[in-house]
């Protein structure tokens, strides 16, 4: 056995302490993570876990998942609810002048006009991270492994700055009128959601050759916004659907998947 065996199982024996106490607070698992890494640098080494304690490591290494960057698979949810089905666009850049790498994706439940209710289209955070909130209608959420998801033309945002934030846990709604939409800038047809991904700062082309959203991924197809379905869609998984653009079909049919904390850890 690792030398570091004892110390190990004292830590996790500790963690799963902090995770009831923590659980009488609320059950945000980043915030338990956090606990666990705190407690193992403190004893001067790092989480290295031996053969056995297998789905302990399945879990960090699923948190720490894209650390070195694309390609990403079976990490992010789409940013809305489990079971419920929306459109989007074709892929396209972050930037007013379309300068910038693909990164956004615009995306939305109901396809309404400006002044309709969008109080029940409900954004929800696409991973755990811990949140920014840069105004009243942007907020990004900055994931433990150097990935950076954004989330612009919102309203009626649910949490404050610097919050710890669980995947599917809900962020805002999507603004029901323009000036709100465009608090920081920019233009806007109707109600949506504009998504973006970075990683360590970089615009991160959203396409199937880069990553993928748990349920379904991304043709980037011929510059932006391209509506061809021959050239740019969506793929369902694990159906392997093709979904074209403006099409209300994607689906959320994801699970959660707890960053340290697993059925049976303690």
């Amino acid at each position: 056995l690792d030398e570091n065996f004892n110390t190990i199982q004292m830590v996790f024996q500790l963690s799963a302490g902090l995770k009831k106490a923590k659980l009488d607070v609320d059950t945000n698992s980043l915030s338990a993570s956090r606990a666990v890494h705190a407690l193992a640098k403190s004893y001067g080494f790092k989480l290295n876990l031996p053969s056995f304690f297998s789905q302990k490591r399945e879990i960090i290494e699923f948190s720490e998942k894209g650390s070195n960057g694309p390609p990403l698979y079976s990490y992010f949810q789409p940013p809305w609810d489990r079971g419920e089905l929306w459109a989007g666009t074709g892929v396209h850049s972050d930037s007013s002048d379309n300068s910038a790498p693909r990164n956004s994706l615009d995306l939305w439940r109901d396809l309404v006009d400006w002044g309709a209710d969008t109080s029940a289209f409900w954004v929800r955070a696409s991973q755990q991270g811990t949140i920014r909130v840069w105004s009243s209608c942007f907020v990004s959420i900055i994931h433990p492994n150097g990935w950076e998801t954004s989330y612009y033309h919102i309203d009626n945002i649910q949490l404050n700055d610097f919050d710890d934030v669980s995947v599917n846990q809900k962020i805002a709604n999507y603004a029901d009128n323009e000036a709100q939409a465009l608090c920081q800038g920019g233009e806007s047809d109707g109600p949506h959601l504009h998504f973006a991904v970075k990683y360590n700062g970089v615009d991160i082309e959203i396409d199937e050759s880069t990553m993928d959203f748990t349920s379904w991924k991304h043709k980037a197809g011929i510059g932006h916004y391209d509506d061809n379905c021959a050239t740019s869609f969506y793929t369902l998984i694990p159906s392997n659907t093709r979904v074209c653009t403006f099409s209300r079909e994607l689906q959320n049919n994801t699970t959660a998947t707890d960053a340290i904390f697993v059925n049976g850890f303690d």
